[in-house]
């Protein structure tokens, strides 16, 4: 309701474009998550121009991957098994629901920020780098691990993070009765 996703997907695919050849991922805990939400509103989110211009390959009942026109690749996995990532290399890890992933897991896969050039012959403009960032978005009930490390910054490790906070009652959007 506080449009979290949306504003993730959108910087999602403004990165995508802004880094030719980006390896890009967004991860959810569990594939069925990932499938019925995670997917369902990054393709709400893609602009209407954009619908026919980027390859999309499912496997598995799901997206797999997402080529867009500029040769960057945006990844859709679960996060239930962190060591599958340990070869990979990406320039964008986005955790859609990150308080439902164990924090030891997310500073794991997080290790495969790396990515220092572009993917299939893509050229950054001259002076460009990779980013090699994270976003996480999250409804941190409880005050969990997520509260802890990036409300609080109670660990070192996230001191860099950036958080914003908003709450379904900053939506104008939604009907008065939501």
């Amino acid at each position: 309701g506080s449009g979290k996703s949306l504003a993730m997907n959108m910087e999602i695919i403004r990165l995508c474009f802004a880094y030719p050849g980006l390896r890009a991922v967004i991860l959810r805990r569990f594939i069925p998550e990932l499938r019925d939400s995670t997917e369902a509103s990054f393709f709400e989110s893609l602009p209407p121009e954009l619908n026919s211009k980027q390859y999309v390959r499912k496997l598995g009942g799901h997206v797999d991957h997402i080529t867009f026109p500029n040769g960057s690749r945006l990844e859709f996995r679960g996060a239930e098994d962190p060591d599958r990532f340990k070869s990979a290399e990406y320039g964008l890890i986005a955790f859609d629901e990150v308080d439902q992933i164990p924090e030891a897991d997310v500073k794991k896969i997080l290790q495969r920020l790396r990515q220092s050039s572009p993917l299939n012959g893509a050229k950054l403009p001259r002076g460009v780098r990779m980013p090699n960032l994270s976003i996480n978005a999250s409804n941190p009930a409880g005050k969990n691990w997520v509260w802890g490390a990036f409300v609080e910054g109670k660990d070192a490790a996230w001191s860099d993070a950036s958080v914003h906070l908003s709450t379904s009652l900053d939506n104008p959007y939604l009907p008065k009765d939501y």
